[in-house]
């Protein structure tokens, strides 16, 4: 768990949701550590090699996460291997013609 690239968390259970096929994650954090009852949690990667981990991004709201709360806001993490190997992948191919050309404009007679 970080905000900021600093640890302020542990995840200490993780489940799969057998209705919704959902990740549920339960985590704590530091007690110096408040969050808005808006903030979102992203799985994040620690680069093209490196593992996954729980980025918090804190809100706005006035209202704080009580402990026990839920994150409401959510973001997967992107698989960026798939990226780039769709990106290697696509290089042999010969670059698809566009038409250039731009729809005559209406002309007020």
């Amino acid at each position: 768990m970080r905000i900021s690239g600093i640890k302020v968390g542990t995840v200490t259970a993780q489940s799969l949701d057998p209705e919704n096929y959902k990740a549920v994650i339960s985590f704590t954090v530091r007690d110096d550590v408040k969050l808005p009852a808006d903030s979102t949690a992203v799985v994040a990667s620690e680069g093209l090699l490196g593992g996954n981990y729980l980025e918090l991004k804190p809100g706005y709201e006035e209202d704080l996460l009580k402990p026990g709360a839920t994150v409401l806001y959510t973001q997967g993490s992107l698989d960026i291997l798939g990226l780039v190997g769709r990106f290697i992948g696509n290089t042999d191919k010969p670059a698809e013609k566009k038409d250039t050309a731009t729809p005559a404009s209406p002309v007020a007679q």
